[in-house]
């Protein structure tokens, strides 16, 4: 890139990420920062007073967006453990140990596959998410986040049980790639319709 001029006058954040879609080159590089661990304590050195701040002051070009979940709890009884639309704990789903409970561990058919309550698309409200992206002018947008097919199946039967079934039980594996592929299918035309403008 040396040597190279800028040839958009790009100003805002969202329009660098623009001119680098174009595959310009923008005044300055954008980037996408989002996961700062333990962002509080750049905040003095930074001086900056907010996650939103920090990711600024860091350069970050792009927020990402997500519908929110429709949830109905029951108040007379507390969870032992809040697990994700995929059936694994929320705060374990990201890890791919096979210490944690996997929902799709011990699946030897097709039905029991089947048998498994698979989330659905229209579990989400998408209505706040397109407000959001409405007042959003600064930034570019972006959505969804993190979303892949092969770490998710790993996440359901669990890494080794994952790898075994490729190889001893793909029956097994296509009905739920079918299942994950259903959802996000069904995910994305909801939110395109909903936000796609």
């Amino acid at each position: 890139m040396r040597g190279l001029k800028p040839t958009s006058p790009a100003v805002s954040r969202r329009e660098r990420v623009l001119c680098s879609l174009r595959h310009e080159v923008p005044a300055s590089v954008p980037a996408y920062v989002n996961n700062v661990v333990d962002w509080e304590q750049y905040t003095e050195p930074l001086e900056v007073g907010s996650r939103e701040a920090l990711l600024d002051a860091l350069g970050n070009s792009i927020i990402s967006y997500v519908p929110e979940h429709v949830t109905i709890r029951d108040e007379d009884h507390e969870l032992p453990a809040m697990f994700s639309i995929w059936g694994v704990p929320e705060e374990l789903c990201v890890t791919y140990t096979d210490s944690i409970p996997r929902p799709l561990a011990n699946a030897e058919t097709i039905a029991d596959v089947d048998a498994f309550s698979w989330p659905s698309a229209r579990d989400w409200d998408f209505e706040p998410m397109r407000e959001s992206l409405s007042e959003e002018h600064e930034h570019a947008r972006m959505s969804c986040r993190w979303e892949p097919v092969f770490s998710r199946l790993c996440e359901m039967f669990g890494m080794e049980q994952a790898m075994v079934n490729l190889y001893t039980n793909l029956p097994v594996i296509e009905a739920a790639l079918a299942q994950i592929e259903n959802y996000y299918d069904q995910y994305y035309e909801l939110l395109l319709d909903k936000c796609g403008d």
